[in-house]
C-alpha cells in the first residue's frame, strides 16, 4: 500500500484515517472481486476499448488548459488565451493545438 508520510491523526481507538480506508478498501475489492473478474472476461470477448486518464498531480490547472474562463477577471482566468474546437462553445487552452482539433472525440 502507498505510504504517504506526514502527521496522523489518530481516533480514540489507535487506527488513523488512512489505516481504516485500507482496511475498508481491502474488504470491498474482496467482495467485488468475482464480479471484476465477470467483467474483464466479458471485456475480452467483446472487444476492448481504451481509456487515457490524466492524473496531474502538481500539473497546470483546469483554469489554465480545459475551463478557461475568458472573460473573467486576469488574475483568475490566467495567461493562456482560450482557442475553438469543433464542439460548440467548448474552448480549450491555445497550447492544445493536437487536442482541439478531436475535441468531439474525447470526454473531459
Amino acid at each position: 500500500m502507498l505510504n504517504v508520510p506526514g502527521r496522523a491523526i489518530r481516533m480514540s481507538d489507535g487506527v488513523t484515517r488512512r489505516g481504516f480506508l485500507k482496511i475498508g478498501s481491502l474488504g470491498l475489492a474482496g467482495l467485488t472481486l468475482p464480479a471484476l473478474l465477470q467483467a474483464s472476461e466479458n471485456r475480452q470477448r467483446r472487444g476492448a476499448k481504451a481509456v487515457i486518464l490524466y492524473w496531474m498531480a502538481g500539473g497546470p490547472s483546469h483554469i489554465d488548459t480545459y475551463d478557461m474562463k475568458p472573460s473573467a477577471t486576469e488574475q483568475v482566468r490566467g495567461p493562456f488565451r482560450p482557442t475553438t474546437t469543433r464542439v460548440p462553445g467548448m474552448q480549450f487552452c491555445e497550447l492544445f493545438t493536437r487536442q482541439a482539433p478531436i475535441a468531439d472525440k474525447l470526454s473531459i
